[in-house]
């Protein structure tokens, strides 16, 4: 959700799930609104898409909720979430990816999972 910061004087991005107790203050907003745009402009150039199918273990289930939209994660039997999304591919795409740990298995494409798993394996090397 995209509101307007009192204490900041700015807008920001708020995630919904973690608003536990919303108070109502009583007070209107008194101020004309001119939000920004929330998705940058444009899409993902061709070149840079990648169009990912990706299995987060049920321990992943609350980070995956929020940082997906629920209408691209599918629950399974298991317990385990698959999610269709797409990304740019970068750097920041491999760290966020790892970021998730073993929480996260790359089902496609397998020149990503391929890549990802040569990165696991030199982090893993430089830690021994």
């Amino acid at each position: 959700m995209q509101g307007f910061d009192l204490d900041r004087e700015d807008y920001r991005l708020f995630r919904v799930s973690r608003i536990l107790s919303p108070i109502e203050t009583g007070e209107p907003f008194r101020r004309k609104l001119s939000p920004p745009d929330i998705e940058p402009e444009g899409d993902i150039p061709p070149l840079f898409r990648v169009e990912t199918k990706l299995r987060f273990s049920p321990a992943a289930a609350v980070r995956v909720y929020d940082e997906f939209a629920r209408e691209i994660v599918t629950p399974l039997p298991d317990g385990s979430l698959l999610v269709d999304a797409v990304f740019q591919e970068d750097g920041a795409l491999y760290g966020y990816l790892l970021s998730f740990g073993p929480e996260v298995t790359v089902l496609s494409p397998d020149t990503l999972r391929r890549r990802l798993g040569e990165l696991a394996g030199e982090i893993a090397r430089q830690n021994a």
